[in-house]
């Protein structure tokens, strides 16, 4: 029966083993089946194998008669081999051994099953092959490998991916901060621009109120000679204020664009603190203030240019005059720290605000917004002081105690080198210029009306063209020996007609003046290149307009 079972077993294998009395049908099956299995006696004896068992484990364990399957285990696995057996009885476990058939070794487990022939109980031992599962483990624990480490590596590209983006965010907040600033700035600037224009509405209405009113005095028929001398100062004084305002407010912007070149050269600080109290006299004057000056033992030499220096000084002793009540004093001292000279004002007035203190230097800023206050300023002044004391290498400083306890400036600048200071050039001795032909063309009617007026009294002959069509006729028949040109015509502008002017033969060598409300260094050299011998900026006193007119015309 044995045989039948395995028909394709060697008859020389089979010799010598016991031949079990099995099913015929089940030995066939077992010796088709693709998966090893090994019948063993109880003791361990391998009693027969099917073929994929032999192809496994080699035709040694059916050539030896009742091998023992130990024989083919290592020496650790022996051992509990026959402990194994012994509970097969009583517990069907699996058995993990290392096989070593011709000098090879194959892991496997071991799965018994115990069955019945007849009177005798034999193991049916199946044989898993564990080398492709280990191979399989391998490839599955290298696979796990290569993905922890892809995840590994992916988890370090997100780690820095997420580190970027949380630069990235944190930048965001700094720019959402720095943009909300920004915006502050924004409204703060817009905020003050327009507490600017409506300042400067103020201070522009304010000398227009007295300028008015003087011109409607001298409307009067019967007005006494000194009411008229009066309502001209009054008119005078206004005038010279709203030049003021203007001249600052371009002077600011000129430093601020570095515009402004200074005329230096050695001299004593006293020159421009007294051409400051020139300037300032008249404010001082009408504000009934005293002034103390406490002068340094020796002269105090300084690398400046007058002009601006003085302009600095007067804006100090102006600030200190608007802001302190009649009857007050104004306190002058020169004195020398180290290589720095010093010039201090101080004054007995409102004083300055602890909070205000720190941006009293800033444009625009004032300390007292109340209606009642009755000098004005656009809050430049100061400001325009330290920019000039600046551009002279130097530094000012304003303390002050509080509200009503008065304020100080102290303006500091380096000692010159030059103990002896290069003489001051002579101011032109102006001299009233000869009578001439001068046609104005200016397409403001009382503008161009009360110049003419002017020109006429000083002796010249003048006529008006409102715009440059007419003024080209004009010319021709006139004769002009000069003309003042506004730059802003309707027609054309004053540059383009200066250009006709100069190529015509009649005008030619004619002295053409441009009059002109932009002043800036970049509208002078425009006017130079258009073909103007001078540029004068409006309001022009009849200083100048006369020192303009005493020059020869252009030689062209």
């Amino acid at each position: 029966m044995f045989d039948a079972a395995f028909p394709n077993r060697r008859p020389e294998v089979a010799t010598g083993h016991r031949k079990p009395e099995l099913l015929e049908f089940a030995f066939e099956l077992l010796n088709r089946a693709p998966f090893p299995y090994l019948i063993l006696s109880l003791n361990g004896a391998i009693l027969n194998a099917n073929n994929a068992a032999v192809e496994l484990l080699g035709e040694e364990i059916v050539a030896v008669p009742r091998l023992p399957l130990i024989a083919l285990l290592s020496t650790q696995d022996g051992q509990a081999f026959g402990q194994w057996l012994r509970c097969l009885r009583y517990e069907r476990t699996s058995f993990l051994v290392t096989l070593r058939p011709r000098e090879s070794a194959i892991e496997a487990r071991l799965m018994p099953d115990l069955v019945r022939n007849n009177d005798e109980v034999l193991v049916l031992l199946a044989i898993e092959d564990l080398r492709e599962l280990r191979n399989a483990e391998q490839r599955l624990s290298k696979l796990r490998e290569q993905l922890e480490l892809r995840v590994r590596e992916r988890n370090r590209e997100l780690a820095q991916t997420n580190d970027r983006l949380r630069s990235k965010i944190d930048e965001c907040g700094v720019l959402e901060l720095e943009l909300r600033h920004r915006m502050q700035e924004l409204d703060d600037a817009d905020r003050a621009k327009d507490e600017f224009l409506a300042l400067l509405a103020h201070e522009l209405r304010n000398p227009l109120a007295p300028i008015r009113n003087a011109l409607e005095v001298m409307r009067q028929d019967e007005l006494q000679p000194a009411t008229r001398i009066w309502a001209q100062s009054v008119i005078e004084r206004q005038v010279e204020h709203l030049r003021r305002l203007v001249d600052d407010l371009l002077d600011l912007s000129r430093i601020s664009r570095g515009k402004i070149v200074l005329q230096r050269r050695p001299m004593r600080l006293e020159e421009a603190v007294d051409r400051a109290l020139e300037m300032s006299a008249p404010l001082i004057a009408s504000r009934h203030h005293r002034v103390e000056r406490r002068q340094w033992p020796e002269p105090l030499f300084v690398d400046a240019d007058l002009e601006r220096l003085a302009q600095a000084v007067a804006n100090l002793l102006n600030n200190a005059s608007k802001y302190m009540e009649p009857g007050g004093t104004i306190g002058i001292e020169l004195e020398r720290h180290g290589s720095d000279a010093t010039l201090v004002v101080r004054d007995s007035g409102q004083g300055i605000d602890p909070e205000l203190l720190p941006r009293v230097f800033d444009p625009f800023t004032q300390g007292d917004h109340s209606l009642h206050r009755t000098q004005g300023g656009l809050g430049i002044g100061l400001a325009l002081v330290k920019r000039l004391i600046e551009l002279h290498g130097g530094q000012v400083l304003a303390r002050s105690s509080g509200p009503g306890l008065g304020s100080e400036f102290e303006m500091r600048l380096p000692c010159s080198s030059e103990h002896e200071p290069a003489a001051a050039p002579d101011r032109p001795r102006l001299e009233a210029s000869p009578s001439r032909r001068v046609l104005i063309v200016e397409d403001n009617v009382d503008a161009a009306e009360t110049l003419r007026m002017l020109l006429e009294l000083h002796g010249h002959e003048a006529q008006v063209s409102y715009d440059a069509g007419s003024a080209l006729t004009a010319a021709a028949q006139f004769h002009p020996d000069a003309m003042l040109l506004d730059i802003g015509l309707p027609d054309m502008s004053g540059r383009e007609l200066v250009a006709i002017l100069r190529s015509r033969p009649e005008t030619s060598g004619a002295l053409i003046l441009a009059v002109s409300g932009y002043g800036s260094q970049a509208d002078i050299d425009a006017s130079r290149a258009a073909g103007f011998d001078q540029h004068l900026v409006k309001p022009v006193s009849p200083e100048a307009l006369e020192a303009a007119l005493a020059v020869r015309g252009a030689t062209r």
